[in-house]
C-alpha cells in the first residue's frame, strides 16, 4: 500500500509539473505527444505543415531521410505530412533532442523538431512566433550551457570566461 500511495504522489507531481509553461518542450509517451510550446505540440497520427526549407538551395536542412540524412527537396514547401512516430535521443539531465518520423508519402522522413521549428521549416501555431533568418544556427540554451560547462571542466575556458558566455546565452 505505502509503494502503490508513493507511486501515485509522485506520478501526479511529474504530471502536474508537465502542465507549466516554462516547462518546454516535453513528451508525453503515453498519449504519443510532443509539447514544444503552448501553441506547438504534435501528436502521433497528426498531420504537421511544412514550412520552406532554409538552406540556400530551398532544401530542408532539418527534415531528411532518415539513414541517409538525404534533405528534403525544396518542391516539398507547404507540404501537408503524416506524423508516424515521435522519439527522443538523450537525456533530461544531459539534454533532449526531439524527432518527428513521418509516415505516408514523406515516409522514412525525420524532423529534428527544435531546430525545424526555429528555421520555419515546420510551420508554428505560435502568433509570436520568428523564424531565425540569420546566420545563425538554431540552438538550446541548455544544449550551449552544457558545451560551455564541459569546456570550463576540460580547463578550456576559465570561471570568469564561463560565467560572461553563460550571461550571453540567458539574456537572448
Amino acid at each position: 500500500m505505502k509503494k502503490f500511495l508513493l507511486g501515485l504522489i509522485l506520478s501526479t507531481v511529474a504530471l502536474n509539473s508537465y502542465g507549466q509553461d516554462d516547462i518546454y518542450p516535453y513528451a508525453d509517451r503515453r498519449t504519443g505527444t510532443l509539447y514544444m510550446s503552448k501553441y506547438d505540440s504534435f501528436h502521433e497520427g497528426d498531420k504537421i505543415q511544412l514550412g520552406k526549407g532554409s538552406a540556400p538551395s530551398g532544401d530542408f536542412r532539418y527534415i531528411y531521410k532518415s539513414l541517409a540524412r538525404l534533405p528534403l527537396r525544396a518542391s516539398d514547401s507547404g507540404t501537408i505530412a503524416d506524423i508516424g512516430v515521435i522519439r527522443f535521443q538523450g537525456t533530461p539531465k544531459k539534454g533532449l533532442k526531439f524527432f518527428i518520423i513521418l509516415k505516408g508519402e514523406l515516409k522514412d522522413f525525420e524532423i529534428e523538431v527544435s531546430n525545424a521549428l526555429g528555421s520555419g521549416e515546420i510551420v508554428s501555431k505560435d502568433p509570436n512566433f520568428k523564424i531565425n533568418t540569420g546566420n545563425q544556427p538554431c540552438f538550446s540554451v541548455a544544449d550551449e550551457l552544457k558545451k560551455l560547462k564541459d569546456l570550463l571542466d576540460q580547463g578550456v575556458i576559465t570561471k570568469e570566461e564561463f560565467d560572461t558566455q553563460k550571461k550571453k546565452l540567458l539574456e537572448k
